[in-house]
């Protein structure tokens, strides 16, 4: 089965997520405070997503890497139990909003340099490098707007 959208928060639903390689159509996928365990499945093919909204589940592991998603804008995965870093956010210029707050993230913000609507970023105390600004060390973010001045960019 193939969805444009997926919105299937007025329903029950608990355990594992499925497979999501076969809906390369996929826009939207909004399955937020569920009964969800388990690792989140692939993005490789999900070339059309826009929307992720995974929040308020028991989703555990590592955040898979989203880069084959370009027109991704919203990436909402708070309140679960990932760990690890996040994945490269470079080939998602189109990313307005990433809240990650209420995870078990590490590390270092990726590079921001391409994501040019980004507003704003919500995580863990995570490290933000700054080399855009001019800067030469790490700020801790955690919780962040990033506010984009055309004359830095």
């Amino acid at each position: 089965m193939r969805f444009l959208l997926s919105d299937l928060n007025d329903n029950p639903i608990e355990g594992t997520l499925p497979s999501l390689s076969n809906n390369n159509k996929l826009k939207v996928l909004d399955v937020n405070d569920k009964l969800l365990t388990g690792s989140i499945p692939s993005f490789s093919n999900l070339v059309l997503l826009e929307e992720l909204e995974l929040s308020g589940n028991g989703l555990t592991g590592t955040i898979p890497s989203w880069t084959r998603s370009p027109n991704l804008q919203q990436v909402k995965l708070y309140g679960n139990l990932l760990t690890g870093t996040l994945p490269p956010l470079s080939n998602n210029p189109d990313l307005r909003l990433l809240n990650v707050n209420n995870c078990q993230l590490t590390g270092t913000i990726p590079t921001l340099t391409n994501n040019r609507y980004l507003q704003f970023l919500y995580g863990p105390c995570l490290r933000l490098p700054l080399p855009l600004l001019g800067f030469n060390f790490n700020w801790k973010c955690c919780l962040c707007r990033i506010i984009r001045f055309k004359s830095f960019l």
